[in-house]
């Protein structure tokens, strides 16, 4: 009688055993997928949130004074708008190149910050598509008002409003953040540039750093790169930004992992365990067996290739259902939609016969070391 035959009989002999190995595995496998699905769509939303919360680095141009900067009385020094293309086309650790001009001026007799934009630019090629721009996206001759600019302007949506002696119409009027922005009147920057007679000029660059292990380490390294790019500026890290992005990625990180490694060790000790009384079970027989002459090899096969059979279809299984629960349950939980991971079915696939051959090996082989004569 062939191993594969031996092994079916067995299967439809013991039935309770195997369909407990089956589920434990199908079960384990759903809750690591849903786990899975449901982290990676929580990383998605987090990433989307912490981005909406700024840019993290500032690009100025070299001397420029920051503590006039910061009060917006920009110095000078300017550089080319063509910087943010050459940061796009490199290999710098940051995304989402925004170029702007700024100038404290004056709307209806209160003072604004006039901000000249450009759509931010990543990386060029196949990753930037990928993106979703941060920022504004104004188009040429009209403006975006934060909100105590267009109070104090009494301007509305589609509103006309001059700025030194130019018009514009205001194709939106932001809402209140509480936070210097609100008097910020944003523009297309080459608008800006004609209206401040700066053609191709721009006093800064904002952008987003990658994810990082150490703030200290990541502000030297982005310096370095930048500075290598664009000798003649200065890079600045607004670190309560950056902080608190990796801060949150790493708790939601760990806290994902913690739970996966319990559910991975308590599908392995019900396996194991499982096998064990299997195993147990099944002495006599494997007495008889070697008695016979049967191979060592050829008995562990019977076990081994039950463990594989239930541990190929549980994962299959698991795997559909804990999509399905996790594209149920994650968008109530979460306030995310859960996307379909069709790439964990081969891993899970992998994963699942590992985990039971390792952890069914031990009881599979102190059965085979029973002397058959003692049995």
């Amino acid at each position: 009688m062939s191993i594969a035959r031996m092994i079916w009989r067995e299967i439809v002999r013991g039935k309770i055993n195997f369909l407990l190995c089956l589920l434990t595995t199908a079960l384990a496998t759903g809750v690591f997928v849903a786990l899975l699905a449901a982290g990676n769509a929580a990383n998605r939303a987090t990433s989307a949130i912490l981005r909406d919360m700024g840019f993290n680095i500032i690009i100025v141009p070299k001397g420029t004074d920051m503590d006039r900067y910061w009060t917006w009385d920009f110095p000078a020094a300017e550089m080319p708008e063509d910087y943010v293309n050459k940061l796009a086309e490199s290999n710098v650790s940051a995304e989402h190149f925004v170029a702007k001009l700024q100038q404290a001026t004056v709307l209806n007799g209160k003072p604004i910050l006039l901000t000249g934009i450009l759509p931010s630019l990543g990386r060029i090629g196949r990753e930037a598509k990928l993106k979703r721009p941060m920022g504004y996206n104004v188009s040429p001759g009209e403006v975006f008002v934060g909100s105590a600019a267009a109070a104090g302007a009494r301007a509305q949506k589609d509103a006309i409003i001059t700025i030194a002696n130019t018009r514009f119409k205001v194709a939106r009027v932001l809402a209140e953040t509480g936070t210097p922005d609100d008097i910020r009147v944003y523009a297309d920057l080459h608008d800006v540039q004609s209206l401040l007679n700066k053609p191709a000029k721009i006093n800064a660059i904002d952008a987003l750093g990658c994810r990082c292990f150490s703030q200290d380490d990541f502000l030297t390294q982005i310096r370095d790169e930048i500075q290598a790019l664009l000798p003649d500026t200065q890079v600045k890290h607004v670190k309560s930004i950056a902080i608190a992005r990796e801060m949150t990625r790493r708790r939601l990180d760990q806290w994902f992992n913690y739970i996966l490694v319990a559910v991975l060790a308590l599908a392995a000790a019900a396996i194991a365990s499982l096998t064990y009384l299997n195993v147990r079970h099944r002495r006599c027989e494997i007495g008889l067996l070697r008695t016979i002459g049967v191979g060592t090899l050829k008995i562990a096969w019977l076990f081994l290739g039950k463990a594989l059979f239930y541990s190929v279809s549980g994962a299959v299984i698991g795997f559909f259902i804990g999509t399905l629960v996790a594209q149920m349950i994650g968008p109530r939980l979460l306030d995310t939609p859960v996307a379909w991971e069709p790439a964990l079915l081969p891993f899970c696939a992998a994963l699942a016969p590992l985990v039971a051959l390792i952890f069914s090996a031990p009881p599979i082989v102190q059965g085979l070391r029973l002397d058959p004569a003692i049995v």
